[in-house]
């Protein structure tokens, strides 16, 4: 399998792990499965794309950035351009960090990425960014709420 899909239950966070280059297939599964992702969760929700094991070509990460960042028919019908996702790129190769890089320009997007080089990174990212979208601000270690 080209990736795996993972929902963290009680949390709006879901992981795509991407080991190759995407076939056309993958690819509209991965839209498809985050799409309803989306409808469970509304927003704001967090995809953390891992690319740290990924096999790809140079070309192979364009053509993927061309696929995930295009329009159809309406700007909602691709959940990767709807402004409830905050995407975050995991990985510590060139095309991972390319990848990052390219999603803030205009022609994919124009939205910030950010990239981190753990898994643990990006969570604990996502999950202080959802506690102040909530108002509650980042727990201390060790610390509940």
């Amino acid at each position: 399998m080209e990736f795996s899909f993972e929902e963290l239950p009680g949390e709006p966070i879901a992981i795509a792990t991407f080991l190759t280059e995407g076939s056309r297939e993958g690819g509209q599964l991965a839209i498809r499965q985050l799409a309803e992702f989306l409808e469970r969760h509304g927003g704001p929700a967090f995809l953390i794309a891992d690319l740290s094991n990924m096999i790809a070509s140079f070309s192979g990460v364009v053509r993927g950035l061309a696929a995930a960042t295009r329009k159809r028919g309406q700007e909602t019908d691709n959940p990767m351009l709807d402004p409830r996702l905050q995407t975050v790129i995991v990985g510590s190769n060139a095309l991972a960090r390319l990848w990052a890089e390219a999603m803030g320009q205009m022609h994919y997007g124009g939205r910030k990425v950010p990239f981190f080089e753990t898994l643990e990174e990006a969570l604990t990212y996502a999950r202080e960014q959802i506690a102040e979208q909530k108002g509650e601000g980042a727990a201390l270690p060790g610390e509940t709420r």
